[in-house]
């Protein structure tokens, strides 16, 4: 043979042999370039490489709750998003290599398509959603526990000192410099989140300066006039605040369309000093907020609650005592007697305006029987104080936000203060409803697709399990208490609903439902009536197991368990009751006295067997030494 036909051969199948090294290759680098959660050692490749050990291919970067993205080493679990815009491969001459990613949201894995020798960074963003539950969600706020009472910010210090709360906001402008640069203009702080009457939560919002002047709260001492028919009412939303071009902003419907129309809850206390529920020596900072907002648990009854509305209003003096947080909560004394305490909270004027009035209005009034109308304002000392509405006072507005408004970037420190997105994207948004027990959430699409949603009982989304979202409508049976619904679209954008379920008292339900008759006779209340053996169908469907919720266990053991409605009867505590009777009689016949003596029936033999070893305390009625029970 040949030599040179042998030499040909030979370098074929070298040919071959590397031409099947290279498909394995390629097979080997496919492979790799197809990298999913459940691998946790993402950094160690560089597709095109030749060693690749000694290089990273994988930056993973994770969006913080500041807006700043670090790097971890492994994907975030949703609803983190992969962010297409910003992730990207680039070559060794630091070139971005277009299209080389693809995410694949179900599968959760990121795809490389490209086999040049690379550096790829994968940008995960924190989903988008409204600004208000996502503070709620940070766990930063406080919550008192007070009736109805939201989410708030507290601690104490001077406004540009480190122990202040992170809660600065600029408003008006998204540009952190012009910001800082004329705080009396931009610079507000946030007092918490609270839940309005559209059943959303809303960001509440104090100016950090007070107004340029000082104002009276009413010029006319004489009138007794409301919250809402005040000069400061007037003003606030007028000339003193909202049309004046000082702020500009607020004829730009931009930033105006952001503040919500608000229904306050104002009080006039109708009291002087010690003879009511009085803000100055009598009422406790929780006592104050019970009172102000008119919850059933306050201490006195004495006010005239209204619910005007407006975009700006003044700080509750509730606000500014709770701004201290649990401290505040603990203090049972009267604000006068702990005024060197409540001063150092930051709601205090002396920590965010040191140059402006030493006192400043609340939103609160009060008047006397002898003709003297005035208003509560915050002293310089720290107590809440009052004095005549016609005296002029230093103000600083407070207003609510819409709750769609986004966060942008900030940290919330004065330094750093929270920047507002100024335009929106059309969101997703959802609508909770609850007819009888079950909750039905509505959904509107916004310019992203639907992704996922979850139901829990928490506002947030810690430890969520997670479904597809198939329908625009979603019902669901629900417990006892609130039930949230979080919905995810494709572009990251988060929402939230919320119903809250109680349990219908059977009392209730059977005055509403069941027909019962009413006598009429003085005193009297609802009554089962009809006529029928208790197994006929012509008996009223009266029947209820007692002891058991077993509905089996009841009817097996009718002696034991079973009972009927005689009907609904109010107590001495005005509560309505039902009274049951046993469907069986005992299993001995009693005497109602074991003597002729005249007794009545808290005496008798009868009474005291009933409560005790005849039924009460008889262990064949197990259930009833059963505190659950009893």
């Amino acid at each position: 043979m040949p030599e040179d036909f042998i030499n040909k051969t030979s370098r074929k199948q070298k040919f071959v042999t590397v031409g099947i090294l290279l498909v394995i290759l390629e097979i080997i680098f496919t492979y790799l370039a197809i990298v999913s959660y459940n691998n946790k050692n993402l950094d160690k490749y560089i597709f095109g490489s030749k060693d690749l050990k000694n290089t990273e291919l994988f930056a993973v970067m994770v969006e913080d709750n500041n807006g700043d993205y670090k790097q971890q080493s492994n994907f975030p679990d949703f609803p983190y998003q992969f962010n297409i815009s910003k992730s990207n491969c680039i070559d060794n001459e630091g070139n971005t290599i277009k299209d080389s990613l693809l995410f694949d949201e179900e599968k959760r894995e990121v795809i490389v398509k490209t086999n040049k020798t690379a550096s790829c960074y994968l940008f995960f963003s924190k989903p988008k959603e409204a600004f208000a539950p996502s503070l709620i969600n940070s766990g930063e706020l406080w919550q008192s526990g007070l009736e109805g009472d939201g989410y708030r910010y507290t601690g104490s210090g001077a406004y540009n000192s480190e122990t202040t709360p992170n809660n600065f906001i600029c408003f008006g402008t998204s540009d952190k410099t012009e910001c800082k640069n004329n705080e009396a203009k931009y610079m507000y702080r946030i007092i918490g989140v609270f839940e309005g009457t559209d059943g959303n939560q809303h960001l509440k919002l104090i100016s950090l300066k007070q107004l340029s002047s000082t104002y009276a709260w009413n010029a006319n001492y004489q009138t007794d006039v409301a919250w809402e028919n005040s000069d400061m009412y007037t003003g606030l939303n007028g000339s003193y605040f909202l049309t004046n071009t000082t702020y500009d902003y607020l004829q730009n419907n931009t930033w105006l369309n952001k503040i919500e129309d608000w229904t306050w809850s104002a009080v006039n206390t109708k009291t002087y000093e010690s003879s009511g529920p009085d803000y100055y020596d009598n009422l406790s900072p929780s006592q104050i907020y019970l009172h102000e907002m008119n919850r059933s648990s306050k201490t006195s009854s004495i006010g005239e609650w209204t619910n005007p509305t407006a975009k700006i209003g003044l700080m509750y003096a509730s606000d500014y005592t709770l701004s201290l947080g649990s401290s505040a909560l603990a203090i049972t004394g009267s604000t006068y007697d702990n005024r060197a305490t409540l001063k150092t909270g930051w709601m205090h004027q002396g920590n965010n305006d040191t140059t402006a009035n030493t006192y400043e209005w609340t939103l609160s009034r009060f008047g006397d029987s002898s003709g003297y109308f005035g208003a509560w304002y915050v002293n310089s000392d720290g107590n809440v104080y009052s004095t005549s509405v016609r005296i002029t006072r230093g103000a600083r507005p407070v207003f609510y936000l819409t709750s769609d408004v986004e966060k942008l970037s900030g940290k919330g420190s004065y330094d750093d203060p929270f920047i507002l997105r100024e335009t929106n994207e059309n969101k997703l948004k959802v609508s909770a409803s609850l007819s009888g027990s079950t909750m039905t959430a509505s959904i509107t699409k916004g310019d992203y697709d639907l992704n996922k949603y979850c139901i829990n009982n928490s506002p947030s989304i810690t430890g969520c399990t997670w479904n597809k979202v198939t329908s625009t409508t979603i019902a669901t049976e629900v417990n006892e208490g609130y039930t949230y619904i979080h919905i995810v679209d494709k572009g990251g954008y988060l929402v939230h609903g919320s119903v809250y379920y109680e349990l219908p008292k059977l009392n209730n339900y059977l005055i509403d439902n069941a027909g019962l008759w009413s006598s009429g006779l003085e005193g009297d209340g609802y009554r089962y009536t009809g006529s029928g053996a208790y197994n006929s169908e012509t008996t009223p469907n009266n029947f209820i197991c007692f002891g058991t919720s077993d509905k089996t266990e009841c009817k097996n053991n009718e002696a034991k368990y079973m009972y009927r409605i005689i009907g609904v009867f109010e107590g001495a505590d005005g509560n309505q009751h039902l009274k049951l009777i046993s469907l069986k009689q005992l299993s001995s016949t009693y005497k109602w006295n074991d003597t002729n003596a005249d007794v009545n029936w808290g005496s008798s033999t009868l009474y005291t067997g009933l409560n005790g070893g005849y039924f009460l305390t008889n262990t064949t009625y197990d259930y009833l030494q059963n505190n659950t029970w009893l």
